[in-house]
């Protein structure tokens, strides 16, 4: 059964009705009273005048019962029934709400605001397909290496005198690392060799010498 509270007024314990059902019947009669008004609540504002039954599921006595609901004025007695205004109006109050609440979804169902009613499993299928589709769109971004004509359009675009050929040849053989990560900008790595050479011209000549001796080895041979 689905919880519900219903009001308790604060000072209830001094009310006159409450007060003399609590001098001749002791706190025990007073915790019936709040038994029966449960029990009110759980069948729609009304119980049947069968007290014996009510002294059985409360465990106390049938008289006590029987005092409770009809010498205090705290129920109104029909011939086969009995209940409580109070009990009654806040049922109608609560069935109000609960037509109010119905009808408000139901406007934002037709006007087309599906995501307010969706269900918990919908939600998650949003959310499960927007994840994949942010991993996609991060794999689309990750890191590409260039080829060698691309570096070469690029150094000569800077006018730098990077070696193109020797800047793939590196990072190739590296697996396009920088240290332990992986290369995220290929064009940042040639401006870095850029400024190198610029703050060492002495290793650009040194790549020269180089050249020049494998050349001269390789016309030997020849």
């Amino acid at each position: 059964m689905k919880a519900f509270f219903f009001p308790h007024d604060l000072g209830a314990r001094n009310d006159e009705k409450i007060v003399k059902l609590r001098l001749k019947e002791g706190w025990e009669g007073v915790g019936i009273f709040w038994a029966i008004v449960e029990k009110l609540y759980e069948n729609n504002g009304y119980l049947e005048k069968d007290f014996e039954l009510l002294a059985y599921e409360l465990q106390t006595q049938c008289e006590r019962i029987a005092n409770v609901v009809t010498k205090y004025n705290l129920f109104t007695l029909e011939e086969e029934k009995f209940y409580n205004d109070r009990i009654l109006e806040n049922l109608s109050l609560r069935k109000q709400k609960t037509q109010l609440a119905q009808k408000s979804a139901k406007i934002r169902w037709n006007k087309g605001d599906a995501n307010a009613m969706r269900t918990h499993s919908e939600r998650n299928a949003i959310k499960e397909r927007r994840g994949e589709d942010r991993k996609d769109i991060k794999e689309s971004r990750a890191f590409a290496p260039p080829s060698l004509e691309e570096v070469i359009n690029y150094c000569n675009e800077r006018a730098n005198q990077v070696n193109a050929q020797q800047f793939v040849n590196f990072y190739t053989a590296k697996g396009w690392m920088v240290g332990k990560n992986k290369m995220k900008d290929w064009h940042a790595a040639i401006r870095t060799w850029e400024q190198r050479d610029q703050e060492n011209p002495k290793h650009s000549n040194e790549d020269d010498a180089i050249k020049q001796l494998k050349q001269k080895y390789e016309h030997k041979i020849s």
